[in-house]
């Protein structure tokens, strides 16, 4: 009588551990599930990845001295997005290569006045302004830079330039 309530009860119990078993493979939690269904990527995501793949190839194309077709592309971007900084900045930075200070200048302004807290933009404007023998004014961009970002090495080497030539 012993061992056939002792088998009961190991069967009963070998039954509600198969029984759990199953619970714990089969169980899949809300987050799991609603990561699931967002596996295909939305609208803005994959606008985002068009815009990185736009960029990407400018900042390709720029590299290879191609300046027109990185302008292009980069021109493309700011029409849907006007404000987008990176695309300002390598925009600023094509005409910067080509060469094209005037336009360089209008880049960092804008950047500048977008958000008058971007070092990098004032520092950029510095350098342009420098590259159009306009010291003096290149001089204050850069300074402003420096106080906005003093640990930033490039300030300074583009500061000590401005200087030179202003036999300071």
């Amino acid at each position: 009588m012993k061992s056939s309530r002792q088998i009961l009860m190991i069967t009963c119990l070998s039954f509600v551990v198969l029984m759990t078993a199953i619970l714990v493979a089969s169980y899949r939690p809300a987050f799991t599930q609603a990561h699931t269904r967002e596996c295909t990527p939305s609208a803005a995501q994959m606008r985002n990845e068009r815009l990185l793949h736009q960029l990407g190839r400018a900042y390709a194309n720029m590299d290879k001295g191609d300046f027109a077709t990185a302008e292009r592309d980069l021109l493309q971007i700011l029409k849907e997005r006007p404000t987008h900084s990176m695309a300002m900045q390598l925009l600023g930075h094509v005409y910067y290569r080509a060469e094209r200070y005037k336009d360089a200048e209008k880049i960092y302004r804008k950047m500048i006045q977008n958000n008058e807290f971007d070092a990098s933009a004032y520092n950029n404007l510095g350098q342009v302004l420098s590259r159009q023998g306009r010291h003096k004014e290149a001089l204050t961009e850069l300074e402003h830079a420096r106080s906005l970002n003093p640990g930033n090495m490039t300030v300074y080497i583009n500061l000590s330039v401005v200087y030179a030539a202003l036999n300071q």
